[in-house]
């Protein structure tokens, strides 16, 4: 079923004229068919969980520090300096 997804994503890219996303897809098909690929892949996989709940913390920091940077700097002259919009 993978393999199918792959093939239709890669003839859809074709169609349209839309070639970035073609050569990642060719990798996965490939991929499909290498065993170590596919368990390396599924343990990718089995990460992300935990990988995205600090992500999602990081990203949380970032918003935060950029909004109390717009705090901070709101009308002064380095804020408009160096933060122009």
């Amino acid at each position: 079923m993978f393999r199918l997804s792959m093939i239709a994503f890669l003839v859809f890219g074709l169609c349209v004229k839309n070639r970035v996303l073609s050569p990642f897809f060719r990798l996965l098909l490939l991929g499909t068919y290498l065993k170590s690929f596919q368990k390396e892949l599924n343990s990718f996989v089995r990460m992300l969980p935990h990988a995205g709940t600090i992500l999602s913390i990081l990203a949380i920091l970032i918003v935060f520090y950029g909004w109390f940077g717009v705090v901070i700097f709101y009308d002064s002259e380095q804020g408009k300096r160096d933060f122009s919009n």
